[in-house]
């Protein structure tokens, strides 16, 4: 898995200057459209490049600690997303649901 993740962001850094390079040499030509693309490209690859890092981090955590950090944040937000849609019905279920996932019990050895 972190070859592929290797092998990924250095092809995203490959084709992020290749891309970079011709808005730039655009740029030369009619600044005003080109200035524009330029900041929307490089907001959208800062995010490529938060995603990656939060990914490589989640994998540490994993490999160090064996927390499954993406699963406990898929349940939190699911839980949240109940919540917010109104679900009243059983608030008790939903927040021991919570605290079971907030579980730390398997990190002490």
């Amino acid at each position: 898995m972190k070859f592929m993740r290797h092998l990924y962001y250095n092809l995203l850094v490959f084709r992020n200057n290749i891309i970079l390079n011709f808005l730039l040499l655009g740029n030369i030509i009619v600044p005003k459209y080109f200035n524009d693309k330029i900041i929307e490209y490089k907001k959208i690859t800062d995010n490529y490049y938060k995603y990656i890092i939060l990914i490589t981090i989640s994998d540490e955590i994993e490999k160090k600690y064996n927390i499954d950090m993406i699963t406990i944040g898929m349940s939190l937000y699911n839980n949240y997303k109940l919540i917010l849609n109104g679900y009243n019905d059983d608030n008790d279920e939903i927040l021991s649901n919570l605290s079971d996932s907030s579980d730390l019990s398997e990190l002490t050895d």
